[in-house]
């Protein structure tokens, strides 16, 4: 088993060049955006909060690239599919379902960037285009 290097972390979390920039600039709204509407969430709008944190957890394993190049079920990065898609997902439940009035345009906002996100990483990087 190997041990955890805080180092390759902090060079993962980092900007990447080229296109993989591109990505690290989306993700890296999504979560400021995250973030902003995480705290501007009620008290009492547990399932919002914990959608918006799922959202945030999503964010950092794709920053990290957990899943990119495994093969599972036959598909090379099916992980981070399943992760794009879960950070899509809980950012559009998390901006559906929130009563808080101040946040809803801000988690909107977090929704789209990750629906863009989402097609295009699919779209350059597992379609196989670059």
């Amino acid at each position: 088993m190997q041990g955890i290097d805080p180092q390759q972390i902090l060079q993962l979390l980092g900007p990447r060049t080229g296109v993989g920039l591109l990505f690290d600039i989306i993700l890296y709204l999504i979560f400021i955006l995250g973030i902003i509407g995480l705290f501007m969430q009620s008290d009492k709008q547990l399932i919002a909060t914990l959608l918006v944190a799922g959202a945030l957890l999503a964010t950092v394993l794709a920053k990290l690239q957990f899943f990119d190049n495994q093969l599972v079920l036959g598909i090379y990065g099916f992980g981070a599919l399943i992760i794009n898609a879960l950070l899509l997902i809980t950012t559009a439940l998390a901006a559906g379902i929130t009563k808080a009035k101040r946040s809803r345009p801000i988690l909107v906002i977090m929704a789209i960037l990750a629906a863009v996100y989402f097609f295009l990483y699919w779209a350059l990087t597992q379609s196989g285009l670059l």
